[in-house]
């Protein structure tokens, strides 16, 4: 197991769809399973779909001492991805902080490597190359719960089909949280999903934080989506688009 001793990994989450659920399981129980440090899924919904149906299963498969589960009850179905990322982001108590979706997969290593990499001077590092370096993959959620989580045996993620990830800001990065804030975090003012990570690394670029990259790759895993997020007709994207 890596232990990171300056990180903290928040992951901010609606469960929408069986695979997103399924999804969720494998990734937080991969991470209490390979990475000692503290977990915050930060969850906005209606009820709480990860305390009734994703913890459970989560704790057959890892111990979840680590992990801190904050609930934000909301009614009114609404889901902005980057408002949620700040304040799960927020809620770290600790120098460092992996933003993460729950659906994405690296190396232990790379864990261990980014933090580093933060320590030595870095304000944002993001733990793969860029693209091409990322697989979108679909594994069968059985198979997947049985070699990663049961068997340890990562090289499943490189079983199922796939298709190279060509997005290079989104998915997961290691940030410095002081420098991140002072230069206003992940645009609240973008309403759903999208383009809140490109629009951040290019605000981050231009006001001279320093970025790096981990020479690595990683996963991530397919899912189904219920709800209006990026590409399924997001009526708030074009909004979005003009304030990046």
């Amino acid at each position: 197991m890596v232990k990171l001793t300056h990180t903290t990994i928040v992951i901010g989450l609606r469960i929408d769809s069986k695979s997103r659920l399924n999804n969720a399981i494998a990734t937080i129980s991969y991470i209490l399973q390979n990475v000692d440090c503290p977990l915050i899924v930060y969850e906005v919904d209606s009820e709480s779909k990860f305390k009734q149906e994703a913890l459970p299963r989560i704790k057959h498969y890892a111990n979840t001492k680590r992990l801190n589960h904050i609930f934000n009850r909301r009614t009114d179905g609404a889901f902005n991805y980057a408002d949620v990322s700040n304040k799960a982001i927020s809620a770290a108590n600790t120098k460092i902080v992996f933003h993460c979706d729950c659906d994405f997969i690296i190396p232990p290593e790379s864990y261990k490597k980014a933090e580093q990499a933060i320590l030595n001077g870095a304000h944002v590092v993001y733990p793969f190359k860029g693209p091409g370096r990322i697989k979108n993959v679909h594994v069968n959620s059985k198979s997947l719960f049985i070699h990663l989580l049961e068997k340890g045996n990562i090289n499943i993620l490189n079983k199922g089909r796939m298709h190279k990830w060509y997005y290079p800001y989104g998915l997961g990065k290691f940030i410095d949280k002081e420098k991140f804030f002072a230069i206003g975090g992940l645009h609240d003012g973008m309403k759903s999903y999208g383009p809140e990570d490109s629009e951040f690394f290019f605000r981050a670029r231009k006001l001279g934080m320093k970025i790096e990259r981990i020479q690595d790759g990683g996963w991530h895993l397919y899912h189904s989506r219920k709800t209006k997020g990026w590409n399924k007709g997001n009526k708030h994207i074009g909004n979005n688009v003009r304030l990046s």
